[in-house]
């Protein structure tokens, strides 16, 4: 999401766009790649077509960072240095390995799906990857800000990663908090980012680790929190009507996960409350979601957990989805024949220091 962020930040026309994707194609030829079976595009792709890739991504890390040796961008210091021209490269080099892959993507956008025999993994021709590689920088720069409207402050923006639980920033630095944390859908982050975690040559082990990091991940952690009456009698009520439901599960996976779930947001309002500067404001932007036929009130809890923590709400606005990813699994249905999916933007204002820890 970092590159993401920075490749918007890419002022340059089509022309410039055109002529460096055509660059790092001629480019990528000189790069003698040998595809190690360990590579994790090689899941997906027969190793001659993940060698043509890994020669596109060689040369698009070179350009960035003008160094002889690969530089992994799977790490903060390397992040902080990519510029905006080469995260769309980046993210161009994502929109084509997806594209490739895209028989591989089911009805749930969020899950990638892995061959089951060798021979089933997808060989496109360095003419095919090369083709769609362009067409995504063609199509991409279209999207771009024009040169012309650059704003004067463009050095002035920035964008890191880190974890919102635990930022590196001094207390009562921020002026403005904008954030949506991550529902409470099961979905799993990293499984749905898992072929641009793969051209980032993300390992294994890595990925595993990127998955159990996650807010809301579906993996059931070595240690599971406790319930805390700080966040809220809603969170309270919620989690004891989901430990004593009937269904499979409810009592142990179900309910960890979501203990693992409200302990992250908790401590993410915590962490946004000793940032925040006072009287300064934070914008949430929160789903609930259904445990069976049981309504899971993230809203509410949110504002419970926020007013322990020093904020009031002064806004609220509601909004009724009928596209989200909730929906998509139809067994649910058994247990609530229609949902009403309900996003929710909440203002609100820093008016204490006090915190409930």
């Amino acid at each position: 999401m970092v590159i993401a962020s920075k490749a918007t930040l890419c002022f340059q026309d089509e022309k410039q766009i055109f002529a460096l994707a055509n660059s790092v194609l001629a480019d990528s030829g000189s790069y003698d790649q040998v595809t190690s079976r360990d590579d994790p595009l090689c899941k997906w792709l027969a190793p001659s077509s993940v060698a043509h890739i890994r020669k596109i991504e060689s040369a698009i890390n070179q350009l960035c960072f003008g160094q002889n040796e690969y530089v992994s961008l799977l790490e903060n210091v390397s992040l902080d240095r990519i510029d905006p021209m080469s995260a769309f490269l980046y993210i161009c080099l994502f929109r084509t390995v997806r594209t490739l892959l895209s028989d591989f993507i089911p009805s749930n956008p969020t899950w990638v799906k892995s061959p089951k025999e060798l021979f089933n993994r997808k060989r496109p021709s360095k003419t095919i990857i090369e083709s769609i590689f362009f067409d995504q920088a063609k199509t991409l720069s279209r999207s771009l800000p024009k040169t012309e409207i650059c704003p004067s402050n463009f050095s002035d923006v920035s964008a890191h990663l880190g974890d919102a639980r635990s930022l590196l920033l001094q207390d009562e630095s921020v002026e403005f908090i904008l954030t949506s944390p991550p529902y409470c859908t099961r979905i799993d982050y990293a499984v749905a980012t898992s072929i641009e975690l793969a051209v980032l040559r993300c390992s294994e082990s890595e990925f595993e680790n990127i998955r159990r990091s996650l807010v809301g991940n579906s993996m059931i952690a070595k240690n599971v929190p406790a319930l805390q009456k700080s966040w809220g009698k809603t969170c309270s009520q919620f989690l004891h009507e989901l430990y004593t439901h009937s269904s499979q599960a409810s009592r142990s996976y179900y309910y960890k996960t979501h203990l693992q779930y409200f302990e992250s947001l908790y401590n993410f309002i915590v962490e946004s409350a000793r940032l925040l500067k006072l009287n300064s404001k934070a914008v949430f932007v929160v789903q609930d979601s259904y445990y069976k036929e049981i309504r899971n009130d993230v809203a509410q809890m949110t504002v419970e957990m926020c007013n322990s923590n020093g904020f009031d709400l002064v806004q609220r606005r509601d909004f009724s989805k009928t596209n989200s990813m909730s929906v998509i699994n139809t067994r649910a249905r058994r247990y609530l024949p229609k949902r009403q999916t309900v996003e929710t933007v909440l203002v609100f204002k820093k008016v204490s220091k006090k915190s409930a820890i």
